[in-house]
């Protein structure tokens, strides 16, 4: 986070909890003047209750430490227009995002969209690996020469295996493998390149 100005969680939910995390982090690891936005469709007051959400943290953490400014914005990962009103970008973060088909196609668009428009621009996502589309959602990713994506899995070995232990059995299966998490990284793989082309 020291070299990252901008930084934006995408499917924030009601409460952001990973962006959240991420501006404690910007606030003592980041530039000064760097932002943090907070995205997620407005639905149901959600955007409403998400704005409420940080403002009570930032309550909080004020005398903690001094966070980033932080915005909130409507972001419909349908609408690849949409992003045409988005700073530019250096880091996505974003944490349980595909839990269907649907969701991974509309997901992968709107980042390879972001992708192509900020080519320095990384990506970081936090995911339970058994959710439906979250394969679907990697392999458009992998089969898109242009773009690198690496997979670590589980995210945390130990304290997967140590959950699994408590829970009865040396590996959790089915339900019980919502312990399993991974973490997966995207960004151009000749981002260099791109940037000084502008191609």
């Amino acid at each position: 986070l020291t070299k990252v100005q901008t930084v934006m969680e995408i499917g924030s939910g009601a409460v952001g909890l990973s962006g959240l995390c991420v501006a404690v982090q910007m606030a003592y690891h980041s530039r000064k003047g760097s932002s943090l936005f907070l995205t997620d469709i407005q639905q149901d007051g959600l955007l409403e209750n998400l704005k409420q959400n940080v403002l009570l943290n930032q309550e909080n953490l004020q005398h903690l430490c001094r966070l980033p400014e932080i915005g909130i914005k409507e972001l419909d990962w349908t609408d690849l227009d949409a992003a045409a009103s988005l700073p530019t970008i250096d880091l996505i973060v974003g944490s349980e995002l595909i839990y269907s088909p649907e969701t991974a196609t509309s997901c992968s668009a709107m980042l390879q969209h972001l992708l192509r428009i900020n080519p320095l621009m990384q990506v970081v996502i936090v995911q339970v690996t058994d959710r439906p589309g979250w394969t679907d959602f990697l392999a458009q990713f992998e089969q898109m020469e242009q773009m690198e994506t690496r997979m670590l899995q589980p995210l945390f070995p130990e304290w997967h295996d140590e959950a699994c232990k408590l829970l009865g059995g040396k590996e959790a299966l089915g339900t019980m493998s919502r312990l399993d998490y991974g973490l997966c990284w995207i960004k151009n793989k000749n981002k260099n390149k791109i940037a000084a082309t502008g191609t």
